[in-house]
């Protein structure tokens, strides 16, 4: 089995966004989060992945929102990180209400780069 990032997965699939360079910060994320649960699904994430999907799941929730930096996320204590978190992944699960096509897509091309994983 293949140990293959999902972020650098994400890079070498360029129709996922149209293109990884051109992509928004926050479409990146995104595609990111959509490939870490795609691949989670299809088999158990090394430490490495994990942390990274935990990283970019993070980074995901902060850009969501608005006015809020990684660095005033850093500052803050842990309880306040939570409700930051929370926050965040209610709108996230928005943005996936409202956007049902666009998570099909996303979720079609990330299960294909999960299985890619497999091989």
């Amino acid at each position: 089995m293949k140990n293959i990032k999902p972020i650098t997965l994400m890079l070498f699939f360029g129709t996922f966004l149209g293109s990884a360079n051109t992509a928004k910060a926050q479409d990146q994320l995104l595609a990111a989060m959509f490939i870490c649960n795609a691949v989670a699904e299809v088999r158990i994430l090394s430490v490495d992945e994990a942390q990274e999907c935990l990283r970019h799941q993070t980074a995901l929730k902060i850009a969501l929102l608005d006015d809020l930096s990684m660095d005033d996320y850093a500052a803050m204590i842990t309880a306040e990180q939570a409700e930051i978190g929370r926050k965040g992944y209610q709108v996230y699960l928005a943005w996936k209400d409202a956007n049902p096509d666009l998570v099909d897509r996303f979720e079609a091309e990330a299960r294909e780069i999960a299985m890619a994983t497999m091989q």
